[in-house]
């Protein structure tokens, strides 16, 4: 499968839009490390740092490229994403 060059575009052929996979999951960890994300403290936020660490960097050597894959459920990571594009959608924010 080729690889998007834009984090997300709209494909008038489905019609949906359409993620950059690695951009994306970049953009939210990220977003995690510079604090643009309130999360919670305590024992109600456990199984959604549970999802995020199930999100790993897996590194291919001869194609010098990383991927991420997951080793568990990570349905937080996913719906933070598609909340935060959605919001930016919304609001006009640069992509």
């Amino acid at each position: 499968m080729p690889n998007q060059k834009k984090v997300m575009e709209f494909n008038s052929k489905m019609p949906a839009y359409t993620l950059g996979r690695n951009q994306v999951m970049n953009m939210f960890f990220q977003r995690i490390k510079s604090g643009a994300y309130i999360f919670p403290e305590g024992q109600e936020f456990d199984t959604f740092v549970d999802d995020m660490l199930n999100v790993q960097n897996e590194y291919n050597e001869e194609m010098n490229t990383m991927k991420y894959v997951n080793i568990g459920p990570d349905d937080f990571v996913h719906a933070t994403i598609f909340a935060s594009l959605s919001a930016e959608l919304y609001s006009n924010a640069q992509l």
